[in-house]
């Protein structure tokens, strides 16, 4: 058809044909496209390994405590673990997991037990040397006085031990001590369960807070018991973290 008689037959559609007609172009069909594997995300949160994973525990202390230094050649998780274990008539806690050669107490952050009944406890003796005692403490609420309700537990050699206190010295505050009654070094984990208070709570901050050389609880970020933060400094910053009272956290290194 030549351009003259086109013309002509589209000026006839238009006089005859109210609705303007427009020209559809020829389209090609879409060429077939392939996401890479490691792309495909199916509704979850994944994260592509390439290398193994690089994982260390850091205990970060009442002062600043460094994380991370340069240089940053991969992406970095942090993750602060929650040590407490809640259900509704029940509260699992750890209060001590490490090894030491002198005395020590959970004073510095005890456990509020105004919502519970009764106390279990656990202590598992990984190594030791020397004799070792354990002994319960309350708080006089009105004196803020610790006293020694009782020693409870001679410790001389590793195994894994038990003691229940019922509702003896579960008045306010609840926190324990050990010592060596002849010099030595021991490791282990001392965890108690609080039961029969409802939904009762332990009063136990263990929030790491994440920042520069000079972070402190006011000014850093705040990384609560069982969160994460994936983070990527430049290359020359330093990562501290500090915290209320003694813990620990978790680096994964992607």
């Amino acid at each position: 058809m030549n351009v003259k008689v086109k013309k002509n037959l589209i000026e006839k559609l238009r006089k005859e044909c109210p609705t303007p007609i427009i020209p559809i172009p020829s389209r090609k069909p879409p060429k077939e496209t392939y996401i890479e594997p490691v792309s495909v995300f199916y509704g979850m949160d994944v994260i592509p390994f390439t290398r193994d994973l690089a994982t260390e525990i850091i205990t970060v202390g009442t002062e600043p405590t460094l994380l991370l230094s340069p240089p940053h050649p991969r992406v970095y998780i942090i993750y602060n673990p929650a040590r407490i274990v809640a259900g509704p008539n029940y509260t699992v806690i750890n209060l001590f997991d490490g090894e030491t050669d002198s005395a020590g107490d959970t004073t510095a952050d005890p456990l509020g037990v105004t919502g519970f009944q009764n106390c279990h406890l656990h202590l598992t003796v990984r190594s030791i040397s020397g004799t070792w005692k354990f002994a319960q403490l309350a708080l006089d609420p009105y004196t803020l006085e610790w006293a020694e309700v009782q020693v409870f537990r001679t410790v001389d050699s590793t195994g894994a031990y038990y003691d229940y206190f019922g509702d003896f010295g579960i008045a306010t505050d609840l926190a324990f001590k050990w010592y060596p009654e002849t010099s030595g070094t021991i490791n282990f984990a001392l965890t108690a369960t609080l039961k029969g208070g409802g939904t009762g709570g332990v009063t136990v901050e263990r929030t790491v807070y994440l920042g520069g050389r000079n972070v402190t609880v006011d000014t850093g970020y705040p990384l609560m018991e069982s969160q994460k933060v994936g983070i990527l400094p430049a290359q020359d910053l330093e990562i501290w973290a500090v915290a209320k009272i003694e813990t620990y956290v978790k680096v994964y290194r992607l």
